[in-house]
């Protein structure tokens, strides 16, 4: 299953519910979960997007509430039962050649991707 584009407009307890509710799926089940990171690890195009998109989301009712970084992903993942199998950032998710680019459709240090599974 997939949760993206989701868990940076939550609350820590929504995530939580959440969490709680995959981890209730049969054991083995995947998910693939996308997550914005903390300032301190994006870099300058990471900082450059969330800088001009957080200000415009928040004007529009959806403030970005949650970031996390793998380490805290991980342990959030943990808590819920659900083992961290894998975490990659935008530029590791796809083949770099592809992102051998001049305009600005490149990836930034902004989200990761961690892939979990329901362990019991």
């Amino acid at each position: 299953m997939s949760w993206l584009g989701v868990t940076m407009y939550l609350t820590r307890a929504a995530i939580d519910a959440t969490l709680d509710l995959i981890a209730g799926f049969a054991s083995g089940t995947e998910a693939v979960i996308d997550h914005i990171v903390p300032d301190e690890l994006r870099d300058a195009d990471g900082r450059a997007y969330a800088e001009a998109i957080m200000s415009f989301s928040a004007g529009q009712g959806e403030p970005w509430l949650t970031c996390l970084g793998p380490q805290d992903m991980a342990s959030l993942l943990a808590e819920h039962g659900l083992e961290a199998v894998e975490h990659v950032g935008q530029r590791d998710a796809v083949d770099a050649r592809l992102w051998n680019r001049s305009d600005p459709l490149r990836p930034a240090s902004l989200a990761m991707l961690a892939r979990a599974r329901v362990r019991r």
